[in-house]
């Protein structure tokens, strides 16, 4: 002990083997104090840590790497070596150092989170509570769509929790745009309503220069699907594009840039047609 130090200035803290340590009283304050005392834990850090198991861990003072000589107790202090060791109940072999102060609960949170040990319902119960975290939310979409799909009453979509466990994370964003879509409202189209969305596509495929073919095409149709599910069913194959709605677009073409160049008195028109007869 440093010289002109009182016995008084440092008292006895027992660690978790039994081993009794000379400290400054602060020191076993804060190795005593649940998660040494660290502030500012509030009702969303104490369900994450109700996970952990608590211990407290006393660092040594160590002045050369060298030096095995006894320390002076009296340079202990909290900050510099106090620290606490959290491991998880549900895997005791999982365990994180934290030093004095710097419990971070968003970092403890991916560890429950990926914690196989621990069921599903409690992770999403914890989510629930912690739902200003990034991780719990994302934690809580993936997890409900994982649901959502292993609950699904349509046979082609019932997936068993293994299965969708072994999807990845491109195959279950895919599910769950298609989740997504299969829970809308979808209306009933009137033949009115279709033969206008029949003209609308059809104007698309002629201004746009589309090649016919694409209106069968397996994307093209998801997409139309995916914006108009009432629509797809109705949707004409490339026979009709060509020998119906073409020649129909072209006569109200024609009929209103007739109907526009009569307006214009005085006006003479010369109208060229690009077909050429080779044999004449």
């Amino acid at each position: 002990m440093a010289s002109g130090t009182d016995a008084t200035q440092v008292v006895e803290w027992e660690d978790a083997t039994g081993k009794k340590v000379k400290v400054p009283p602060n020191v076993r304050d804060a190795l005593i104090a649940k998660f040494r005392g660290q502030p500012n834990l509030g009702p969303k850090a104490a369900r994450i840590l109700a996970f952990f198991v608590d211990k407290p861990l006393l660092k040594a003072t160590q002045r050369k790497v060298t030096d095995t000589s006894p320390h002076d107790p009296l340079q202990l202090t909290a900050k510099d070596n106090v620290c606490t060791e959290l491991s998880l109940k549900a895997d005791p072999t999982k365990k994180w150092i934290c030093g004095y102060g710097r419990i971070v609960c968003t970092r403890l949170l991916d560890h429950v989170l990926s914690c196989d040990e621990i069921a599903d319902s409690e992770k999403e119960e914890l989510c629930r509570h912690v739902n200003t975290s990034k991780a719990a939310k994302d934690w809580l979409a993936e997890y409900t769509q994982r649901k959502a799909i292993a609950n699904s009453n349509e046979s082609s979509k019932k997936l068993s929790a293994a299965e969708v466990e072994a999807m990845t994370p491109a195959e279950r964003n895919a599910r769950k745009r298609q989740t997504a879509l299969d829970a809308r409202t979808v209306q009933v189209l009137s033949a009115a309503q279709i033969e206008a969305l029949h003209y609308a596509l059809a104007v698309f495929f002629f201004v746009c220069h589309i090649p016919f073919a694409v209106v069968e095409h397996w994307a093209f149709i998801a997409l139309v699907t995916a914006l108009a599910p009432a629509y797809a069913p109705h949707m004409f194959k490339r026979t009709a594009m060509s020998r119906t709605w073409l020649d129909r677009l072209y006569e109200e073409t024609e009929e209103k840039t007739n109907s526009m160049f009569d307006r214009l008195p005085g006006k003479a028109t010369l109208i060229i047609d690009g077909f050429k007869d080779v044999r004449k």
